[in-house]
């Protein structure tokens, strides 16, 4: 992907192009009314006299004596062919040629507004899995992703994410026997596409401030991360993702004793809405 710096903003060459194209299509579409303003009647024929004068109009009356009778605008005239040095025909070929590229760059742009937003809210829900614990049930949850592109294939955003799990203590005791534990991340960030924003394979990358608890009770702060990737498919107005990510926590500070890491996986369905 090629990056363009411009004004002090990087812009992909997906993006400029995109942006050319807004602004030609404007152009050009001032450029038509002006014609079709100019040309508010229509003239099929461009007569040219012997003595110089030029009438635009239309041709509606031809007599065997040599006379022709053109209409233009609201006059007639009537004139014989001696006087005629030469008749053009009008051509609407290419005023038609450029109503009709303008008419299928508005329904483009007008698609790719519809696919191409300012703001995204993303959520999901999946499955935690750690290679740690056994007899235990997972799951995860995010429901507050607030993105901005920057680009047709970049969002940056702040995330929300919560994994909870209960192991239980004895697999034969009631339902009161297990530990429920609460893990959760809030930070920034960043997703990149392939090919564009909720289309194609994706990578992505987050990290910010965490926290545990257990049974209700509170545990450590700390800092965590999450890389993960996934696949993206652009159905109407919102974008379903299929995601798989790895999750760090690092509790207790530096590499102090108390310093300790929690490592898990997850695998989620969502969308971009």
């Amino acid at each position: 992907m090629e990056i363009i710096f411009l004004g002090g903003i990087f812009l992909s060459e997906n993006y400029l192009n995109k942006l050319i194209s807004y602004i030609f299509f404007y152009c050009s579409s001032l450029l038509l009314i002006s014609i079709s303003f100019c040309n508010a009647n229509t003239y099929k024929e461009t007569i040219h006299l012997n003595n110089g004068t030029i009438i635009k109009g239309e041709i509606i009356k031809k007599t065997e004596d040599g006379t022709i009778t053109v209409q233009s605008g609201d006059n007639t005239f009537t004139f014989s062919y001696d006087d005629v040095l030469r008749i053009e025909k009008t051509s609407q070929k290419n005023i038609e040629t450029a109503r009709t590229y303008l008419e299928e760059t508005r329904k483009r742009i007008k698609s790719e507004k519809i696919n191409y937003k300012n703001f995204y809210y993303m959520a999901r829900l999946g499955i935690a899995f750690d290679d740690d614990t056994i007899d235990s049930h997972s799951y995860t949850a995010s429901v507050l992703g607030f993105y901005w592109p920057i680009n047709d294939k970049i969002l940056i955003g702040i995330n929300g994410s919560v994994t909870e799990e209960q192991l239980f203590i004895d697999p034969v005791s009631t339902m009161t026997g297990y530990s429920r534990t609460t893990r959760y991340m809030y930070g920034f960030s960043y997703l990149q596409f392939v090919d564009e924003i909720g289309k194609g394979f994706y990578w992505r990358a987050d990290s910010g401030l965490t926290g545990w608890e257990r049974n209700n009770a509170a545990g450590h702060l700390g800092f965590g991360i999450l890389l993960g990737g996934g696949y993206a498919w652009n159905i109407s107005s919102a974008k379903i993702l299929l995601e798989l990510d790895y999750h760090v926590h690092r509790y207790g500070g530096g590499d102090g004793p108390d310093a300790y890491n929690i490592r898990w996986g997850t695998i989620t369905v969502g969308g971009l809405f």
